[in-house]
C-alpha cells in the first residue's frame, strides 16, 4: 500500500515539475534591422542548459525551461557576445535581441588595411567516443560561470542587451507573427522527432575527431585545473543542421559553453535515416576535457 501512494505522489509530483515550465521565443537583428540566422541562443543556469539556433529570419524558439532565473546568450561567430539575465515563469516570454558590429570589427571594415588582431593560440582538448562519463569528471559540478570575456575599448557603444526587453506574449499574439508562429512550430516538430524512433541516429561527419579539433579549452578552466566532460542531446533536422542541443549533465558551464559553440557552429551532422531516407532526430553526445 505505501508503494502505491509513494507511486501517486511521485506522479503528482512530476506531473507539476513538468507544468512549471515557460517558453521563450524571439528574433535576432544586426544592427540595420537585417535578421541573423545560424545564431546560437544559450539559456542556462545551475541546473538546467539548452540551446537553440536561429532560423534564416532570425527567429528561435526555446520550449519546456523549467521556471528559475537564466542567464541568456546570444553567440555568433565574429559578433561581440550579448547577454541578459532573465526569470522564466510559466508563461510565454518574448525576447527580441539587436547584435551589433563590435567597435574593432567595424574599424576593420572601414580601413580594410588593417587586419583584425589575431586570437592567442590556446590548446585543444582530448575528446573520446559517445560513451557514459566517469562519475568522479562529473561529480564535481561548479556553482557558477565564470564572466565572458568581452573586447572593451574607449569608444564602444552602449551595450545592445540594455535596449532588450523581455514580455509575456499569448498564444494569439504568437499567431499574429507569421514568423514567430512558425519557428513555434517548428520547435514543437524538433521535440517530436527526438522521440520519434529511427534506424540510424544522427552522426558527425568526420567523426568525434571533429570536435576534438573545434574545441577551445576554456582559459579560466585551464587556470583552475579543471577537468570533465559535458553529455549533450543534440537534435540534427533531415539536411543534418543542428537545431537544438540540450546539456543532459556538465562539470562546469564553462565546458557547456564551449560544447553549445562548437555543435552550432563548427559540425555537421549526417542526418538520422528511416526507411533509408533522412530525417530528423537526436543523437547523445559526450565530450570530455581533460588536461595534457
Amino acid at each position: 500500500m505505501k508503494g502505491v501512494w509513494f507511486a501517486l505522489l511521485l506522479s503528482a509530483w512530476s506531473a507539476q515539475t513538468f507544468a512549471q515550465s515557460g517558453r521563450m521565443l524571439g528574433r535576432v537583428l544586426d544592427e540595420n534591422n537585417n535578421p541573423l540566422p545560424a545564431v546560437t541562443i544559450y539559456v542556462a543556469n545551475n541546473a538546467f542548459a539548452q540551446a537553440a539556433i536561429t532560423n534564416v529570419r532570425g527567429y528561435f524558439t526555446l520550449l519546456s525551461l523549467p521556471v528559475g532565473r537564466y542567464t541568456v546568450k546570444a553567440l555568433k561567430r565574429g559578433l561581440p557576445l550579448w547577454e541578459k539575465q532573465v526569470t522564466v515563469s510559466p508563461a510565454t516570454l518574448r525576447l527580441d535581441i539587436n547584435l551589433r558590429q563590435s567597435p574593432v570589427e567595424f574599424a576593420a571594415k572601414q580601413d580594410k588595411t588593417k587586419p583584425l588582431p589575431k586570437p592567442k593560440a590556446v590548446s585543444k582538448t582530448k575528446t573520446e567516443k559517445s560513451e557514459s562519463p566517469k562519475a568522479e569528471d562529473l561529480e564535481t559540478a561548479q556553482s557558477k560561470a565564470t564572466e565572458p570575456t568581452t573586447p572593451v575599448s574607449a569608444d564602444k557603444e552602449p551595450d545592445a542587451k540594455e535596449e532588450a526587453e523581455t514580455k509575456t506574449v499569448s498564444d494569439e499574439d504568437i499567431a499574429k507573427d507569421e514568423g514567430l508562429a512558425q519557428s513555434f512550430q517548428d520547435a514543437k516538430a524538433v521535440e517530436a522527432s527526438d522521440l520519434a524512433k529511427v534506424d540510424a541516429k544522427p552522426e558527425i561527419v568526420g567523426g568525434i575527431e571533429t570536435i576534438n579539433r573545434k574545441i577551445i579549452y576554456p582559459e579560466a578552466a585551464r587556470a583552475k585545473n579543471l577537468q570533465g566532460g559535458v553529455v549533450a542531446r543534440v537534435s540534427v533536422d533531415l539536411n543534418g543542421n543542428p537545431t537544438k542541443v540540450v546539456v543532459l549533465k556538465s562539470t562546469d558551464p564553462m565546458f557547456s559553453e564551449e560544447v553549445f559553440r562548437v555543435l552550432s557552429e563548427d559540425v555537421k551532422f549526417k542526418p538520422a535515416t528511416l526507411n533509408g531516407k533522412p530525417v530528423a532526430s537526436a543523437a547523445v553526445i559526450y565530450v570530455e576535457f581533460k588536461l595534457d
